[in-house]
């Protein structure tokens, strides 16, 4: 063979090692994805549970808050930590769906009319709504993010439709603060 055929064949090799290096990475990066995911709901998981193990361990406090009876300083303060905890599962929630991770407009609905429900139907928990969004809106204005602003404003055009219409919901206070 001439040198210049030696060449080619050598430029050939290199250019599919570059093609099958540039595949293995694609598929490297896919499967990080999808690992990603993974975590994000092995988490989300693990703060629901969480959060259903403080109801539970403060259920007559929970259900008193959730249906707006008084309460003492300290059950409020009880109240206050789960409901922290319910809003937080669901912005993170809120935020993986709008962040890509899991992109569907029917999660976003669903999420957003679980919320508008539990809201329209418990009167203690819109207060501790009102408290945490308050908050939230507060922190994302000075962080310029919008997506959190956008559900809460979702939520509240929702329950205002379920007001208006005079839906009476069977949810029963059991499931009140669960997504």
């Amino acid at each position: 063979m001439k040198k210049t055929d030696w060449k080619d064949v050598a430029e050939l090799i290199g250019i599919a090692a570059i093609v099958c290096s540039l595949i293995f990475v694609g598929f490297q990066l896919q499967q990080s994805e999808q690992v990603g995911i993974s975590d994000a709901v092995a988490n989300r998981n693990e703060r629901q549970n969480a959060n259903r193990e403080q109801i539970m361990a403060y259920s007559d406090v929970w259900h008193r808050a959730c249906l707006g009876e008084p309460l003492e300083p300290a059950e409020r303060h009880i109240a206050a930590a789960i409901s922290a905890t319910f809003w937080d599962n669901m912005i993170s929630s809120w935020l993986t769906i709008r962040g890509g991770l899991v992109s569907s407009d029917q999660l976003q609905e669903n999420l957003v009319n679980r919320v508008a429900a539990q809201l329209h139907s418990f009167s203690g928990l819109q207060e501790l709504f009102g408290m945490r969004r308050e908050m939230f809106s507060a922190a994302a204005g000075a962080i310029g993010d919008a997506r959190v602003g956008d559900l809460f404003e979702r939520i509240e055009v929702r329950v205002q439709e379920l007001e208006k219409r005079g839906d009476i919901l069977n949810i029963d206070v059991a499931f009140c603060g669960l997504l």
